[in-house]
C-alpha cells in the first residue's frame, strides 16, 4: 500500500505538470495542427524520450552527478533559448506561406522523424526538465524506495506524457482543426511564434 501511494503521488504531481501549457505543449500542437498527425505523434515521442532521460538520471541517484556537474546549467539554458527563439521566428517567418491541405497529407509519412528530432531537442534542452524531476523525487519518491517502484514511477509518467500529448496531436490533427488552421494559419503561427520566442528570450535572460 505503502509502495501504491509514492507511484500514485509522484504521478500525480507529473500530470499537473505534463498539462499545464509550456513548450512541449506549443511544439506538439504546432506540429500536429501545422504539418499532420504524425508529426504530432513524433513529437510526442520525442519529448517524452528527453524527459525520460532526465528522470533516469535523476531517480536512480545520478542527481548528485548533475549537482557536481552545475556548470552545464548556463549552456543547456542557453541552448533551450536559442533553439526556441530558433522555432519561433522560423514560425513567425512561415506564417504568410500557403500551404495545401492535400499537400499536409501527402507528406505525412515523412513528418514522424522530424516531429520526434524537433521533441527530443525541445525536452533535451529545457533546464526545466532537471529541476523538475530533482524537486519532484525528493518530494514524492524516498531515497530508500525498492528499484521496482521507481521504475514503475518512470513507466506511469512516461505513460502520462505520452498519452496527453497523443491525445493533443490527434484532436489537434482532424479534419475541422486543420481547416481552421488554413484559415487562420497567419495568425496562428505568429501567436506560437511570439510565444516561443518570449520563452526563448525569457531563459536566454536566466528567466525560469
Amino acid at each position: 500500500m505503502e509502495h501504491g501511494i509514492v507511484i500514485l503521488g509522484a504521478a500525480a504531481i507529473w500530470f499537473l505538470a505534463v498539462v499545464s501549457p509550456g513548450p512541449n505543449t506549443l511544439i506538439v500542437s504546432q506540429m500536429a495542427i501545422g504539418r499532420s498527425r504524425r508529426a504530432g505523434l513524433g513529437a510526442t515521442i520525442g519529448i517524452a524520450t528527453g524527459a525520460l532521460a532526465y528522470a533516469s538520471l535523476t531517480i536512480f541517484g545520478l542527481a548528485i552527478v548533475l549537482d557536481r556537474m552545475a556548470w552545464l546549467h548556463d549552456p543547456i539554458r542557453i541552448a533551450g533559448g536559442a533553439y526556441l527563439l530558433y522555432l519561433g521566428i522560423k514560425s513567425w517567418r512561415g506564417a504568410r506561406d500557403c500551404v495545401a491541405a492535400p499537400a499536409i497529407e501527402a507528406a505525412t509519412d515523412g513528418h514522424l522523424l522530424q516531429g520526434v528530432r524537433v521533441g527530443l531537442l525541445t525536452s533535451l534542452t529545457n533546464p526545466k526538465s532537471i529541476a523538475f524531476f530533482v524537486g519532484l523525487f525528493a518530494a514524492a519518491v524516498p531515497p530508500a524506495t525498492p528499484l521496482w517502484v521507481k521504475a514503475a514511477v518512470l513507466a506511469a509518467g512516461g505513460s502520462i506524457k505520452l498519452g496527453w500529448y497523443s491525445i493533443v496531436a490527434t484532436m489537434l490533427s482532424t479534419g475541422r482543426s486543420r481547416a481552421l488552421y488554413m484559415r487562420a494559419k497567419a495568425a496562428i503561427d505568429r501567436t506560437i511564434g511570439g510565444i516561443l520566442v518570449l520563452l526563448g528570450l525569457r531563459l536566454l535572460a536566466g528567466e525560469q
